[in-house]
């Protein structure tokens, strides 16, 4: 079953991206699935069996495989960052769900910790580039450290908005 699900949404992304752009004669087509949408889509039907990890660069390996047999650094890295901020986006909304439901304390310690976090996976990410000798290789490398980072935190923040704000 799952595997159908992932097979449908990789042909729908598929499909959709290579739509052609507005007021050209396929103008009638459904618009590209963005980075946002893929994991939205992902998430719902992953929640059904508890594999959102399951999610984590769905979206940029679909944006990587459509450009082609030997995509280049640079269109990697454009993915992850697209993937990133869908991420980072979702844990924006979990983080204010969650300042809304806690006392000042609680908010203060949340604060620090996202802050701690955002830190650490910066020079984590870093880190992981550095072993690239290739600056665009390395640029791509850390782009999709950032990407996976930012899926876990904003999956656990969703655990925890759901889990103390329900």
């Amino acid at each position: 079953m799952r595997a159908a699900l992932v097979l449908m949404c990789g042909l729908a992304f598929s499909a959709c991206a290579q739509a052609a752009p507005p007021g050209g004669e396929a103008s009638r087509s459904m618009p590209p699935l963005s980075a946002s949408d893929t994991i939205e889509l992902c998430l719902t039907a992953a929640d059904n069996r508890g594999q959102g990890e399951a999610c984590i660069l769905e979206y940029a390996s679909n944006c990587i495989s459509l450009a082609g047999d030997l995509p280049t650094a640079a269109i990697r890295e454009t993915c992850y960052g697209e993937e990133r901020e869908a991420w980072m986006a979702r844990q924006a909304a979990s983080l204010a769900s969650l300042v809304d439901a806690m006392s000042v304390e609680r908010r203060g310690l949340l604060t620090q910790s996202q802050d701690a976090w955002s830190a650490a996976v910066q020079r984590d990410c870093d880190f992981v580039a550095s072993f690239y000798p290739h600056e665009p290789v390395a640029q791509a490398q850390g782009a999709q450290c950032l990407a996976e980072r930012s899926a876990h935190r904003a999956l656990q923040l969703q655990a925890w908005d759901e889990a103390y704000t329900r």
